[in-house]
């Protein structure tokens, strides 16, 4: 255009040198922007404590981003205010009062969204600290052969987020396998804190979570979801939906025939049953290493196994007995790389088999089975690897026709 300088990367530069001068004047001269800095990065360190989701992360930036933009302008427009009327004028200071309000109405939505965000993190927390006293429909493990009862899974939303967000993360392949249309009822089968369930109602679908975990359907009822504290085994639904999902739940299952039965019944006539767990081989050299060192102990690891991993072979046989067609079935090889130290899956996942020592003694015994799988599932780079297989599935319910 007429009239337009070359560009220059000096005056870039100087733009930006005066950007940042802008921004210290700004930190100087305005208490508010301080209690904003020192909101900012509590919120930053509340996200980093409850390890929120990327797009919690992302509505928290953008808060925080909001209030620092109008807190700037409010006082780019007193300086400029003061600068055109040092002296009093009406319209000047009703001037300064809207853009005081603006500051104030930022503050008040960035507040709103900050409790949204970590208002079912901090339930969780609380629940997880106070327990399960007084909860009614919560079934203890059944007692395996011989009467020993295993040691109770429990779940931390917060700390599965930190170590186990991979598992909603990895599950898009069996998601886009459900191929989910609008107005379809479905049942999220070991829904977790619903990072996946989310993913249905957002497609338009009519979604009822069900998880074992008081804490983690707490969490899902934290993303508006239909959320409910059901033994997956014990199902009582009667041909109430189109289809019933399931990631990295039905291991956790051990009674795979009462699972399916409560599904197909679950299910109205046709209705698609699809799903991924973990298959024959998932873990073994992990669970090799918490069944030597408890053996190291002294300690029989007959029964602290909480996990059902079928062959292929042997879940077709179970979907085929139940009257469902299989559409695909597949054991898949998944070695997972994990986000952090194997301690922290060790934690999250393994507490069976810490169950029957001292609590005094996990940290220890997980640190000893850290060390066993140090050559074989950590690279030179220090990431770790768990040794992952899943079986993965689509099928639906046949009627069966007697003559």
């Amino acid at each position: 255009m007429p009239g337009d300088a070359n560009f220059s990367l000096r005056a870039r530069i100087q733009s930006v040198r005066n950007s940042m001068a802008g921004i210290r004047t700004l930190v100087a001269s305005q208490h508010n922007a301080w209690i904003h800095g020192v909101a900012a990065l509590a919120v930053c360190g509340a996200g980093t404590l409850f390890a929120i989701s990327r797009t919690e992360w992302c509505l928290v930036v953008v808060a925080i981003t909001v209030v620092w933009l109008a807190e700037a302008l409010n006082t780019a427009l007193e300086l400029l205010c003061d600068a055109v009327s040092p002296g009093f004028h009406p319209l000047v200071g009703k001037a300064k009062d809207v853009g005081a309000g603006a500051v104030l109405i930022s503050c008040v939505g960035a507040a709103t969204l900050g409790c949204i965000v970590f208002g079912p993190h901090v339930f969780s927390w609380w629940w997880a600290d106070v327990g399960n006293d007084g909860m009614v429909g919560l079934r203890q493990p059944a007692a395996p052969p011989g009467g020993k009862v295993p040691h109770e899974q429990t779940w931390d939303p917060a700390g599965y987020a930190r170590h186990a967000r991979f598992v909603s993360d990895l599950g898009m392949p069996v998601f886009e396998l459900l191929a989910a249309r609008p107005e379809e009822r479905i049942l999220d089968l070991g829904c977790g804190d619903g990072d996946l369930t989310e993913k249905l109602v957002t497609l338009g679908c009519q979604v009822v979570a069900v998880d074992t975990s008081a804490e983690q359907v707490a969490a899902a009822r934290g993303r508006g979801i239909d959320a409910r504290v059901c033994d997956g085994q014990e199902l009582a639904f009667d041909a109430e939906f189109d289809a019933v999902f399931s990631n990295a739940a039905m291991h956790w299952m051990t009674r795979p025939d009462d699972v399916l039965r409560g599904v197909r019944r679950a299910l109205k006539s046709g209705g698609r049953f699809v799903g991924e767990f973990g298959g024959h081989g998932c873990v073994a050299t992990i669970e090799s290493a918490l069944r030597a060192g408890l053996e190291r102990r002294g300690i029989d690891p007959h029964g602290v196994q909480p996990w059902y991993f079928p062959t292929d072979s042997q879940y077709r046989e179970k979907l085929d007995g139940h009257g469902f067609a299989i559409s695909s079935l597949a054991l898949i090889p998944r070695p997972t790389k994990l986000p952090g130290d194997i301690v922290g899956w060790l934690e999250t996942f393994a507490g069976s088999f810490a169950g029957p020592l001292p609590e005094a003694e996990h940290l220890g015994y997980f640190a000893e089975v850290r060390e066993a799988l140090r050559a074989r599932l950590c690279d030179a780079s220090g990431d770790w690897t768990a040794d992952y297989v899943r079986l993965r599935f689509a099928a639906h319910r046949q009627e069966i026709h007697v003559a």
